[in-house]
């Protein structure tokens, strides 16, 4: 089993038949750990049942957003794994309570809903509520195709397991090191979603042999400094240590991501081609509805759009131009000692810094990287540019509810 990357376009189902496809590989007397933020894919249901059927052990953790979903329903009721057979039960733990929510948020028959927790973020801040928003996986054994086992298999995505049309992508891996970072990760949002949470859980991870770095989440503030600071900020930290010179032009920073509000990470882009790099960015959403209902662009969209140092201005596919969402995570950094492929559940916003259970995944020196290179350049050649008005309002959207993402 080698290290594979999975991109969609215009069909979201492809990632969650992948990730099917990883759940029926699962042998009797394997492990699947698997957090779900918004699900409505009812084949993942079976697979899950069907592993646990089978001798599997299943751990779920689902934010609370999802209570009274149908595929909640299916998730967490007992069943028969064969016609006539005593019924068993998922192993699901949800973090936090369904709550309505003012901003939008995520669409149900009977309203709009959000979590009032994540599994480790516990931290509201006016109508803003902490959330579990990580798209992982972990198995410790699959059974190959050809013959065999694959141990240690670590499933990392921008999607969520639903059906919509959206730029997206998955990347599956096998080590030891990286599956026990995400392990124990996930072993710490299900004992926390019954505690009081931890909001400065946040910690950098180095698994042995230099191919991975794991970046957890959330991370508050130090002492004494703002919640919009760089405090504690691991992509800033990373921004700042990427290599850039005016004398080359192979000094590249490519930055696809599905929501930009942190001027802070602006900033760092800004700072960084302003000392030579090639900086791009692409991203799905520029604007939030503020509390007068008004439509303001993000001040760190509005940074990056009018600086001279971002080539390219920024692009942008999403609702707010017809075009599918672009729903990627992935930062691409080419020199320096920060440089490798990021991928993962983390959109640059202060919520996903500060309030939310997030991932993001450096992968150093990978193959993988050239595939996302032509993911990157398809995508801005693609998504057209942001059109900023001089003079039209901004703001940081610190107190904007995000939705689905």
């Amino acid at each position: 089993m080698t290290d594979f990357a999975m991109f969609t376009e215009d069909d979201n189902t492809r990632i969650a038949e992948h990730a099917k496809a990883l759940i029926q590989a699962a042998p009797s007397g394997a492990h699947i750990r698997l957090p779900l933020y918004y699900f409505t894919q009812d084949i993942i249901v079976e697979a899950l049942r069907s592993a646990r059927g089978r001798g599997v052990k299943v751990q779920v953790v689902i934010n609370g957003s999802e209570i009274g979903m149908p595929e909640y329903k299916a998730l967490t009721e007992a069943f028969e794994p064969y016609p006539g057979g005593a019924k068993i039960k998922l192993d699901v733990r949800t973090c936090g309570q369904r709550v309505t929510d003012p901003g939008g948020g995520f669409p149900t028959q009977s309203g709009r809903y959000i979590s009032d927790r994540g599994c480790v973020a516990d931290r509201q801040r006016g109508e803003q509520y902490s959330r579990m928003h990580n798209k992982f996986m972990t198995i410790d054994k699959v059974q190959l195709v050809g013959g065999g086992v694959a141990q240690h298999v670590v499933y990392v995505a921008s999607a969520n397991l639903h059906e919509w049309t959206s730029y997206e992508s998955a990347v599956t891996l096998r080590d030891a090191g990286l599956f026990d970072v995400y392990s124990k990760y996930f072993d710490d949002m299900y004992d926390l979603a019954t505690s009081t949470g931890d909001n400065d859980y946040g910690k950098n991870h180095t698994p042995s042999g230099g191919k991975y770095q794991v970046f957890t989440f959330p991370r508050r503030e130090a002492d004494g400094q703002d919640f919009k600071s760089v405090s504690r900020d691991p992509v800033v930290t990373n921004l700042k240590a990427a290599k850039c010179s005016p004398d080359t032009t192979g000094d590249v920073i490519n930055v696809a991501n599905a929501r930009f509000a942190r001027e802070t990470v602006a900033d760092a882009l800004i700072a960084a081609g302003r000392r030579g790099c090639t900086v791009r960015v692409i991203t799905g959403d520029t604007r939030y509805e503020d509390e007068e209902e008004n439509e303001v662009t993000y001040e760190a969209v509005k940074r990056l759009a009018t600086s001279p140092h971002i080539t390219g201005g920024v692009r942008v596919c999403g609702p707010e131009n017809g075009i599918a969402w672009m729903h990627e995570k992935f930062t691409q950094i080419s020199e320096g000692t920060s440089a490798g492929l990021y991928v993962g559940s983390h959109n640059f916003t202060y919520q996903a810094l500060r309030q939310q259970d997030e991932n993001i995944l450096r992968l150093i020196g990978s193959p993988l990287y050239a595939r996302y290179t032509d993911r990157f350049e398809k995508l801005h050649a693609y998504c057209p540019p942001v059109r900023v008005t001089p003079g039209s309002p901004s703001g940081s959207g610190v107190n904007a509810v995000e939705e689905v993402q």
